[in-house]
């Protein structure tokens, strides 16, 4: 990202690196939802991106971004123990 925007916007760095974000992801909600679902459920990957982009622009550090990922990662987790299993 730091690469991007200092050759472009910061917002299109966000954006950029968000999209990437989600297409890497997508990997791994293809098995789980039929289509058009799995692209349905990169909204919010996207959209998390995004939030996590600005955090790291606004504070300079990753550490927001790593403590918030992780608590996400830990509720989807939570929320696959309780109704799927």
């Amino acid at each position: 990202m730091r690469k991007i925007s200092a050759k472009r916007s910061v917002r299109f760095s966000i954006i950029l690196t968000a999209l990437c974000y989600s297409l890497y992801h997508l990997l791994s909600i293809i098995p789980l939802f039929a289509w058009p679902y799995n692209l349905l459920a990169m909204i919010p990957v996207f959209l998390a991106g995004v939030v996590w982009g600005y955090m790291r622009q606004l504070s300079g550090s990753l550490l927001g971004c790593m403590v918030s990922h992780i608590l996400a990662d830990a509720g989807i987790m939570g929320m696959y123990l309780l109704f799927v299993t």
